[in-house]
């Protein structure tokens, strides 16, 4: 429901991604099969980013996990505190509050496994 498979996005994100050489763009999911489905745009960028971009599966006691955020940079992100539900919150310039969701996002990153290989061999 984020609008990341749409048009303008995959473009957006295609800028960001050549932008600089750093620029990586990871995903945390618990299930992917939306994206296997729906997500065409950004399976083609994920195949031509191999470098810059991945997406994991997080472990299954996690997936009880109803919340779900996107962070920016350290200083901006868009947070849901459920996913059923449109309630949340965006943070620009919160450098304070945004540390706690990078946090959050590199131990779920940490736990979590590879998935979706932009290639049938996953090279």
């Amino acid at each position: 429901a984020t609008g990341l498979d749409s048009r303008s996005r995959a473009a957006s994100l295609e800028r960001v991604l050549r932008g600089r050489p750093g620029n990586r763009m990871l995903v945390v999911l618990h299930d992917p099969g939306h994206i296997e489905r729906h997500g065409g745009r950004l399976l083609r960028l994920a195949k031509t980013y191999a470098h810059a971009m991945e997406f994991r599966q997080s472990p299954e006691d996690l997936r009880h996990l109803r919340d779900c955020f996107i962070v920016g940079d350290k200083a901006h992100a868009v947070v849901r505190f459920h996913a059923d539900h449109a309630r949340g919150k965006l943070l620009l310039e919160r450098p304070d509050e945004v540390g706690n969701w990078v946090r959050r996002f590199q131990e779920l990153w940490e736990l979590s496994a590879p998935i979706l290989a932009p290639t049938r061999l996953g090279l």
